[in-house]
């Protein structure tokens, strides 16, 4: 996997949260690029990186500019062929990205612009999955939905733990960053 894939984690003030998890990233991340693009971050992130994590690419906003803006600034500083988008909350498993990864190899004619990343989160005691998405419109409105959590199409792949084509990523512009603070792709990109 050498350059092929490079890991972008948007970074606001988690310098706790890259502490715990980057470590993980590297572990189950072999050869990947990993890069974290700071958000104007005043928790002394960046300092932090640069001492510890000597290997890994900082990109620095000057001012907070929100997620999709500085996705799309990890993104555009990327070499990989694909973009793999993680929080910095997320503490990847081992051998999550070549499972991830098989999808694009074996289905090129497909044209597949992304795959979810299944998320595992512990909330109130218990073990909840997430990372795959139904939607539908409903007089004129997308209504959408979680979808159970197994192997198919999704609507949506998430911009904290998902695997991305970079060349088609920056071809649609990137996440669109009218939708602040979410972040999502729009026909608008497309067209410009």
């Amino acid at each position: 996997m050498a350059q092929k894939i490079s890991v972008v984690i948007p970074n606001f003030n988690g310098k706790e949260l890259l502490a715990k998890n980057l470590p993980d990233v590297i572990k189950n991340c072999p050869n990947c690029e990993i890069i974290v693009a700071d958000d104007g971050s005043d928790d002394d992130s960046v300092k932090f990186l640069k001492k510890n994590f000597k290997s890994i690419k900082v990109v620095e906003n000057k001012k907070n500019l929100g997620f999709a803006k500085t996705a799309n600034i990890g993104a555009q500083n990327a070499i990989g062929d694909y973009l793999l988008l993680l929080n910095t909350d997320v503490s990847p498993r081992s051998g999550f990205l070549q499972k991830a990864l098989t999808h694009f190899e074996e289905n090129k004619a497909n044209k597949i612009f992304a795959v979810g990343i299944c998320d595992i989160s512990h909330e109130n005691g218990k073990t909840v999955k997430r990372g795959r998405g139904l939607a539908k419109f409903v007089k004129g409105f997308l209504i959408h939905s979680a979808a159970p959590i197994r192997a198919g199409e999704t609507f949506w792949v998430s911009g904290g733990s998902g695997l991305f084509d970079r060349k088609k990523f920056l071809e649609l512009g990137g996440f669109d960053p009218f939708f602040a603070p979410f972040y999502w792709f729009t026909p608008f990109n497309i067209l410009s």
